[in-house]
């Protein structure tokens, strides 16, 4: 009995360790998905109730209202980290409560079957049946093959790189495909080496249904009109200004990484650009033409200077959809080309 509570007890916070640290990149993606701020204090912020509440609601594992601390426990993690989502991210109390739910619900699942999942192996472990065993090994087997196929077809497709939020598809997809596989192996574990044909096909159908249903959908709220819609530019006006640009390189050294110096890579750059025109920048190699380039695309950061664009400054911060306006055209033709899309519609989709 001592060995059963201390192993229940290891995996439970074995399990919400690992899920800490993906609810926080999980929280940090979707909040970017949906163009909120992809900070990772604000995630790590959001998901210090879950964890705080799940490891006080581990000691209650084996008393009888079990089924009941994990309802109080799970309507306190929504309703603080509803709050918390609010004050940081700056969100209305419905936003809040949705993102909240979405996120918590993932995690609830995710770790409950994982943990579930642990239990069983260490029991089949000490049972040491060749049987089940085999039914373990079909069921990792199985879930592989249904996390690649659905995640593939979530991505597959011409029209799908006009969908801004694949990886939501993709997630959306695969949840309720774990969800059918996992029960159908916590039910028929021990035959499940001889029925596991059965359950993945069951799951993989769920999956490419709902990841096709949610494509068409996508495909559906595409803005064809604001894609294709021609922006006129007014002549003769300033769309990017360079102002006294400064890019300098710092030198480290030591152990605590002091600053010995710097590499003063641009020193005052300033030009502008009118619409129809087209602006040379000229000299030997090394001379920073590239770091100009860079700055103006917030890759490198600058030391000093201003960079406006169509009369606005660039904030520190890139925003992303100064993205779609501002690109690099390398010289490598074969890097400008979309591997995914064929000849034959790559050179009809300027005529389409």
């Amino acid at each position: 009995m001592i060995f059963q509570i201390e192993s229940a007890l290891g995996i439970n916070f074995g399990v919400i360790f690992i899920f800490f640290f993906i609810g926080i990149l999980l929280i940090k993606w979707i909040a970017n998905e949906l163009g909120w701020s992809s900070s990772l204090l604000k995630a790590l912020f959001v998901q210090i109730p879950w964890v705080i509440i799940s490891v006080f609601s581990i000691f209650f594992i084996f008393i009888s209202e079990r089924i009941f601390i994990d309802l109080i426990s799970n309507a306190y993690i929504l309703l603080i980290g509803t709050i918390i989502v609010s004050v940081f991210y700056e969100k209305n109390f419905k936003l809040s409560f949705l993102f909240t739910l979405l996120i918590q619900g993932i995690l609830f699942v995710l770790t409950n079957f994982t943990t579930i999942l642990f239990n069983l192996y260490i029991y089949v472990a000490l049972q040491n049946d060749n049987l089940m065993s085999g039914g373990i090994i079909m069921f990792n087997i199985s879930l592989i093959v249904m996390l690649v196929i659905t995640a593939f077809f979530s991505f597959w497709g011409n029209k799908v790189q006009l969908i801004k939020r694949k990886g939501l598809i993709a997630i959306t997809s695969i949840t309720p495909s774990f969800f059918i596989l996992s029960i159908s192996y916590l039910i028929f574990f021990a035959t499940f080496s001889f029925t596991f044909f059965i359950f993945l096909l069951l799951s993989l159908a769920c999956g490419l249904i709902i990841a096709f249903g949610l494509k068409e959908i996508a495909y559906r709220r595409l803005p064809f009109d604001e894609i294709k819609k021609v922006v006129r530019l007014e002549k003769e006006k300033k769309i990017l200004e360079v102002n006294n640009l400064v890019v300098h390189y710092p030198l480290l050294a030591g152990m605590l990484k002091r600053q010995i110096g710097a590499v003063k890579a641009v020193s005052g750059v300033s030009f502008y650009i009118k619409t129809g025109e087209t602006l040379g920048l000229v000299g030997e190699s090394g001379c920073g033409k590239t770091t100009v380039a860079n700055a103006i695309l917030g890759i490198v950061e600058k030391t000093s200077g201003e960079i406006i664009f169509n009369n606005k400054p660039i904030p520190e911060e890139y925003p992303k959809y100064l993205r779609r306006k501002i690109q690099i055209v390398f010289q490598d033709p074969d890097a400008s080309l979309n591997p995914r899309m064929k000849v034959v519609d790559i050179i009809a989709e300027p005529l389409k």
